[in-house]
Protein backbone atom coordinates (compact mmCIF):
# COMPACT_ATOMS: atom_id res chain seq x y z
CA UNK A 1 0.00 0.00 0.00
CA UNK A 2 1.29 3.81 -0.84
CA UNK A 3 0.31 6.33 0.85
CA UNK A 4 0.29 9.70 -0.27
CA UNK A 5 -0.71 13.64 -0.26
CA UNK A 6 -3.31 14.78 -2.65
CA UNK A 7 -3.48 18.60 -3.06
CA UNK A 8 -6.43 19.88 -4.87
CA UNK A 9 -7.67 23.03 -5.34
CA UNK A 10 -11.13 24.43 -4.66
CA UNK A 11 -12.71 22.88 -7.82
CA UNK A 12 -11.51 19.23 -6.96
CA UNK A 13 -8.46 19.84 -9.49
CA UNK A 14 -5.47 17.87 -8.42
CA UNK A 15 -2.53 20.24 -8.20
CA UNK A 16 -0.02 18.21 -7.12
CA UNK A 17 0.83 14.66 -5.45
CA UNK A 18 3.16 13.44 -2.78
CA UNK A 19 4.24 10.37 -1.83
CA UNK A 20 4.89 10.25 1.66
CA UNK A 21 8.36 9.31 2.42
CA UNK A 22 9.74 7.32 6.05
CA UNK A 23 12.57 10.32 7.12
CA UNK A 24 9.72 12.85 6.90
CA UNK A 25 10.80 14.88 4.08
CA UNK A 26 7.46 15.00 2.18
CA UNK A 27 5.84 16.69 5.35
CA UNK A 28 8.35 19.68 4.47
CA UNK A 29 7.70 19.41 0.66
CA UNK A 30 3.92 19.27 0.89
CA UNK A 31 4.51 22.60 3.43
CA UNK A 32 6.58 24.13 0.93
CA UNK A 33 4.17 23.44 -1.73
CA UNK A 34 1.02 24.65 0.53
CA UNK A 35 3.04 27.77 1.51
CA UNK A 36 3.24 28.95 -2.28
CA UNK A 37 0.14 28.36 -2.99
CA UNK A 38 -2.21 31.79 -3.49
CA UNK A 39 -4.67 32.35 -0.96
CA UNK A 40 -8.19 30.23 -1.74
CA UNK A 41 -9.94 33.52 -2.87
CA UNK A 42 -7.40 33.46 -5.84
CA UNK A 43 -6.64 30.28 -6.59
CA UNK A 44 -7.59 30.80 -10.11
CA UNK A 45 -5.58 33.86 -10.57
CA UNK A 46 -8.16 36.56 -9.92
CA UNK A 47 -10.23 37.78 -7.01
CA UNK A 48 -13.12 34.36 -7.34
CA UNK A 49 -16.93 35.30 -7.83
CA UNK A 50 -19.51 34.00 -5.62
CA UNK A 51 -20.30 30.60 -6.11
CA UNK A 52 -21.80 30.49 -9.42
CA UNK A 53 -21.67 28.48 -12.58
CA UNK A 54 -19.72 30.58 -15.26
CA UNK A 55 -20.06 29.03 -18.74
CA UNK A 56 -18.48 30.78 -21.59
CA UNK A 57 -19.52 29.94 -24.97
CA UNK A 58 -22.75 27.67 -24.16
CA UNK A 59 -24.20 29.06 -27.40
CA UNK A 60 -22.74 29.17 -31.33
CA UNK A 61 -22.63 32.68 -32.79
CA UNK A 62 -24.43 31.52 -35.59
CA UNK A 63 -27.44 30.35 -32.95
CA UNK A 64 -26.75 33.62 -31.42
CA UNK A 65 -27.35 35.43 -34.65
CA UNK A 66 -30.64 33.48 -35.40
CA UNK A 67 -31.99 33.89 -31.25
CA UNK A 68 -30.96 37.90 -31.79
CA UNK A 69 -33.14 37.81 -35.37
CA UNK A 70 -36.06 36.26 -33.74
CA UNK A 71 -36.35 38.51 -31.11
CA UNK A 72 -36.10 41.64 -33.59
CA UNK A 73 -38.97 40.08 -35.78
CA UNK A 74 -41.30 39.35 -33.32
CA UNK A 75 -40.59 41.57 -30.28
CA UNK A 76 -40.77 40.78 -26.59
CA UNK A 77 -43.55 40.93 -24.64
CA UNK A 78 -42.94 42.26 -20.96
CA UNK A 79 -42.29 39.28 -18.65
CA UNK A 80 -42.87 40.77 -15.21
CA UNK A 81 -42.24 38.44 -12.10
CA UNK A 82 -44.34 36.23 -9.30
CA UNK A 83 -45.01 37.67 -5.69
CA UNK A 84 -47.28 36.62 -2.77
CA UNK A 85 -50.10 38.53 -2.98
CA UNK A 86 -52.76 38.12 -0.13
CA UNK A 87 -51.30 34.37 0.14
CA UNK A 88 -51.26 33.73 -3.56
CA UNK A 89 -48.58 33.59 -6.01
CA UNK A 90 -49.44 36.12 -8.84
CA UNK A 91 -47.65 37.48 -12.03
CA UNK A 92 -46.61 41.09 -11.03
CA UNK A 93 -45.28 43.78 -13.50
CA UNK A 94 -43.58 46.49 -11.37
CA UNK A 95 -40.76 48.68 -13.68
CA UNK A 96 -38.78 49.55 -10.42
CA UNK A 97 -38.26 46.24 -9.65
CA UNK A 98 -37.85 44.56 -13.07
CA UNK A 99 -38.04 45.55 -16.82
CA UNK A 100 -37.77 43.02 -19.09
CA UNK A 101 -39.48 42.32 -22.47
CA UNK A 102 -39.25 38.31 -23.07
CA UNK A 103 -39.66 36.37 -26.49
CA UNK A 104 -41.02 32.85 -26.23
CA UNK A 105 -39.58 30.37 -28.44
CA UNK A 106 -42.08 28.80 -30.21
CA UNK A 107 -39.90 27.21 -33.00
CA UNK A 108 -39.03 23.14 -32.73
CA UNK A 109 -36.19 23.56 -34.70
CA UNK A 110 -34.60 26.56 -32.54
CA UNK A 111 -36.00 24.53 -28.92
CA UNK A 112 -33.77 21.46 -30.40
CA UNK A 113 -30.64 23.35 -31.12
CA UNK A 114 -30.89 25.35 -27.68
CA UNK A 115 -31.55 21.69 -26.25
CA UNK A 116 -28.48 20.16 -27.54
CA UNK A 117 -26.09 23.33 -26.56
CA UNK A 118 -27.74 22.98 -22.67
CA UNK A 119 -27.21 19.44 -22.87
CA UNK A 120 -23.63 19.01 -24.35
CA UNK A 121 -22.63 22.10 -22.41
CA UNK A 122 -24.83 23.07 -19.23
CA UNK A 123 -26.03 19.92 -18.04
CA UNK A 124 -22.38 18.22 -17.75
CA UNK A 125 -22.05 21.56 -15.67
CA UNK A 126 -24.76 21.55 -13.44
CA UNK A 127 -23.91 17.67 -12.67
CA UNK A 128 -20.48 18.29 -11.48
CA UNK A 129 -21.37 21.27 -9.45
CA UNK A 130 -24.34 20.13 -7.80
CA UNK A 131 -24.69 16.32 -8.22
CA UNK A 132 -27.90 16.68 -9.83
CA UNK A 133 -29.14 15.66 -13.21
CA UNK A 134 -31.13 18.38 -15.12
CA UNK A 135 -33.63 16.63 -17.35
CA UNK A 136 -35.62 19.32 -18.37
CA UNK A 137 -36.04 22.73 -19.72
CA UNK A 138 -38.90 24.94 -18.21
CA UNK A 139 -39.08 27.40 -21.13
CA UNK A 140 -37.41 28.47 -23.75
CA UNK A 141 -37.11 32.92 -24.10
CA UNK A 142 -34.73 35.37 -25.23
CA UNK A 143 -35.07 38.31 -22.85
CA UNK A 144 -33.68 41.40 -23.56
Amino acid sequence: MRYLWVVLDPELNVKAVVPMRPDGGDRVELLDLLGALPPVPFYAGVDMHAPVIILPDVLEQDLCRQLIQAYDRHGGEVSGFMREVNGKTVGVYDDAHKRRRDYQIDDPQLQQALQRCVQARVAPAIRKAHCFEATRMERYIVGC
